[in-house]
């Protein structure tokens, strides 16, 4: 009986745990879980939203966040997002279509942004 009570909450710990890291999955958009892909690409979409220096993008069928390199150190030390990025990523608007330069650390990282057709203008 003792060693079924092991089993049991044996099983019962790897089930909480896989449970856990589904939900830290699902949690971060920005950070896909077990990527095996390539390294760097490019990627071609309409923006749907490019706020707090994170873009996202929706082209093909499939949506992808990005987020600009870290540069420096930790933030007390000067560190942050690349500000050139941010820059670039501010002045970006909702349904404009861009061609995202980027790599794979962590999480997608924008390398560089390129707007191919601006979004129309709203009629006031």
């Amino acid at each position: 009986m003792r060693k079924l009570t092991w089993l049991m909450s044996g099983l019962m710990v790897m089930a909480v745990s896989g449970w856990m890291a589904h939900a830290e999955e699902k949690a971060d958009p920005n950070r896909p879980a077990n990527y095996t892909g390539p390294k760097e690409g490019t990627f071609i979409g309409e923006v749907s939203s490019a706020k707090e220096g994170r873009l996202v993008v929706t082209g093909k069928g499939e949506t992808r966040h990005f987020m600009p390199h870290w540069r420096g150190g930790m933030p007390n030390e000067g560190g942050g997002f690349d500000k050139a990025m941010l820059e670039k990523l501010s002045k970006l608007n909702p349904g404009d279509t861009v061609e995202v330069k980027w790599s794979f650390d962590e999480r997608f990282r924008v390398v560089e942004v390129k707007v191919t057709k601006a979004a129309p203008k709203k009629a006031d």
